[in-house]
């Protein structure tokens, strides 16, 4: 069985914008805006695009998992740590 090349694991951005958007009229119409305000974008669509992203993580190993899960209990632990006070 032929391995297939691992793909560069996509972290998450830092200083970038990251977006799923479901219907090819709101890519269009994002670039557009993209493009109006001079900045650029990197696109991943289809399968391919999907093990890019790999959101869970499994795919590129231990670093990846970690990748994907430490932010999620990072963001409940200050929730936690930080509880929003009662409405009077």
């Amino acid at each position: 069985m032929t391995r297939q090349p691992e793909l560069p694991f996509i972290d998450y951005p830092t200083n970038q914008i990251f977006a799923v958007l479901e219907q090819p009229e709101e890519l269009e119409g994002a670039l557009g805006s993209l493009e109006t305000a001079n900045l650029t974008a990197e696109v991943f669509s289809g399968d391919e695009g999907v093990r890019r992203v790999d959101a869970s993580g499994r795919a590129h190993g231990f670093r990846g998992r970690l990748v994907r899960t430490l932010p999620t209990r990072t963001k409940s632990s200050a929730a936690r740590a930080f509880p929003s006070s009662p409405q009077k």
